[in-house]
């Protein structure tokens, strides 16, 4: 035998080397994997889990469906409602003290957990809706530590949730980063409200969140009569594949034969046991999306019992009434009882949605959808698109419009009297144009039509929806958009413009104020944060343009509102890179950083003395005509 393939004797002071080293790696591994199981246990205890009868959840999807499972997975409808775990927490809580707002939160973490220390958030809760009664003089607010057990959004932003120590309620932390500004701020200074309203309420995830943030979930948080608890369960956390499909464990069932499935592939019909939304009728297949992507009426068991009954596939107003101002009905009547400024929070003055998420809402009113073909998945498609927009294949050019529309599509520049391939040139910059405000941003409005300008319009008035021309061309008037409407398409133009019958163009009026400062100047808050918004996105576009409203966007970032200031104060950055401003800050920081700032622009874009005289004359007439009637962007 060759000497190489003798046994060797062993290497006892090697292996008491391997031994020592091995065991503490083990013991090290398994106690982490008991941390785990307690951890698991507790998360069981204190949040609620997916747990319903009949829904099979998404893991169950992956083995027959790894192409749809891994688009999905990789999408932002997955990601809507998570445990808190190292890869799902993107907050900075490395011993981090947070103030503002109110409160005091101190965060940390410990290996693969998140805390935080503050004011008991149930207790706080209790307060606020007169439970309880508040600390006399000298008594202190209780204050506790919990674990972070659930956090909401993973594209723009991220809210965090704690136990409260009742069932498995969700209490809110009282701050939520921010990912483009790597920054926590109070969640009061997020939401566009009143700035009186400057303390966020406790909110309650599971009767504010679970409806539209998880598949299926059921609050189960009705009061008994001795107490306060609840016992929310879920068909699975975030917006999984049941949430458009429908319950999927008949459908499990029955495909565990797999001559079934090759008779249903090869048949092309689909399966009756699950809901395919491309093939049910336009109709039916939009309400898949407009279960969440809509405002309607939501009755108390919605809200606090066993939760929605739509599922994929049956009809949405059912169960849940669109609120349409365009259709009054009773539901929309009693909403308005309870809180007359109901429309004013959601719609623009022509009954057009006009915040973030209920894009349905939008689509409804829009002639497109009511032709009957037009659904969401006209453009949109959840399994192959990119994550962001969702786009489907080809829909991000016009030709999601010019499908329907060839004509215009042959010969885009005869309809649209702007270059082809400007932005002038795109469908949806004309006909969905942004004028939906939510998370600090201008949104698209899927009310699909064509702009126009009214007499109200002309008069600043309420909560006029701004058009698309004006939106693009920032350097323009009301007047200059009615003319032009008027000479292209033989729009009216409305009798304060017009000193002759339209569509002959008259001069134009007196007032040639850019339209998009008046309605930073003037308008509510919605239209404020838009216009602002909007000055920003045209930096790029028309930086010349832009670069004339720098005054009034420094106006702008002392706004009572705290979203405003910190769209006006990015729309500034966009037209004078490297510049810094703290939305936050105090009053006087403001102030003092916004002088110069204006001061740094002057530089470049020098005034006389009578155009800065006449410049701040006319601020100062339009910040007295502002429409200061409270606004609250219910996201």
């Amino acid at each position: 035998m060759a000497a190489w393939f003798r046994p060797s004797r062993p290497n006892r002071p090697l292996a008491a080397a391997l031994a020592l080293t091995i065991l503490p790696l083990a013991g090290w591994a398994a106690v982490r994997q008991l941390d785990a199981a307690e951890r698991r246990r507790d998360l069981a205890a204190t949040a609620p889990q997916a747990a319903r009868p009949g829904y099979a959840t998404s893991d169950r999807c992956e083995a027959c469906h790894p192409s749809q499972y891994h688009s999905w997975h990789r999408g932002y409808h997955r990601t809507m409602t998570q445990y808190a775990t190292p890869a799902s927490v993107r907050g900075d809580f490395a011993d981090r003290r947070l103030e503002g707002g109110g409160y005091d939160v101190q965060l940390s973490r410990r290996g693969d957990e998140f805390f935080a220390e503050m004011v008991d958030p149930l207790w706080q809760y209790q307060v606020d809706i007169g439970q309880r009664d508040a600390p006399g003089p000298g008594q202190a607010a209780p204050r506790v530590t919990r674990r972070i057990s659930m956090v909401t959004g993973s594209h723009h932003m991220q809210a965090y949730w704690v136990p409260s120590g009742e069932g498995n309620g969700q209490m809110s932390l009282p701050f939520t980063y921010l990912f483009d500004d790597q920054r926590w701020v109070p969640r009061s200074q997020v939401f566009l409200h009143p700035p009186e309203q400057d303390r966020y309420d406790e909110q309650v995830w599971n009767v504010s969140c679970i409806r539209c943030h998880t598949t299926a979930g059921q609050p189960l948080a009705l009061l008994p009569a001795g107490g306060w608890k609840i016992e929310s369960r879920l068909g699975e956390n975030g917006i999984a594949c049941e949430a458009c499909h429908g319950p999927a464990e008949a459908h499990v069932a029955a495909n565990q034969n797999p001559l079934r499935r090759y008779w249903l592939h090869r048949r092309g019909q689909g399966d009756p046991t699950i809901v395919n939304p491309a093939r049910i009728s336009p109709a039916r297949g939009s309400e898949v999306c407009g279960q969440c992507h809509s405002l309607t009426d939501v009755s108390e068991d919605i809200e606090l019992g066993e939760g929605k009954t739509y599922v994929a596939g049956a009809e949405l107003e059912r169960s849940q009434p669109l609120l349409r101002p365009l259709e009054p009905s009773p539901a929309l009547a009693r909403a308005i009882a309870d809180d007359p400024l109901y429309l004013r929070n959601y719609f623009w003055a022509d009954g057009t949605i006009r915040v973030s998420s209920r894009d349905y809402s939008g689509m409804v009113e829009s002639k497109c959808q009511q032709g009957g073909k037009l659904w969401c998945g006209s453009c949109h498609s959840l399994h192959d698109s990119d994550p962001v927009n969702l786009l489907a294949p080809g829909k991000a050019s016009d030709a999601a419009c010019t499908s329907c529309h060839p004509a215009i599509g042959a010969a885009p520049e005869a309809h649209t009297h702007h270059a082809a391939g400007s932005q002038g040139s795109r469908c949806y910059n004309c006909h969905m144009p942004y004028t939906v405000y939510g998370l600090l941003k201008g949104i698209r409005n899927h009310r699909i039509d064509s702009p126009q300008v009214t007499e109200a319009a002309l008069r600043f008035a309420g909560s006029e929806r701004p058009n698309a021309c004006n939106l693009c061309h920032v350097d323009r008037s009301l007047g200059w958009t009615a003319q032009q409407l008027a000479r292209w398409y033989g729009r009216p133009v409305p009798a304060a413009v017009a000193s002759a019958p339209a569509p002959v163009p008259a001069p134009a009026p007196a007032d040639d104020t850019p339209a998009v400062i008046h309605w930073l100047m003037s308008g509510d808050a919605v239209l404020r944060a838009l216009a602002a918004w909007h000055l920003g996105w045209q930096a790029a576009q028309q930086p010349a343009a832009v670069s004339q409203a720098m005054p009034y966007l420094v106006v702008a970032l002392d706004d009572p509102y705290a979203a405003v200031r910190y769209v006006a104060g990015h729309a500034v950055q966009n037209i004078l890179p490297g510049v810094a401003f703290d939305y936050l800050a105090a009053p006087e920081d403001r102030q003092r950083a916004a002088q110069g700032i204006l001061q740094r622009w002057l530089a470049r874009q020098p005034m006389t003395d009578a155009a800065r005289h006449a410049t701040d004359a006319r601020i100062r007439e339009l910040l007295e005509r502002r429409d200061n009637t409270p606004v609250r962007a219910m996201e």
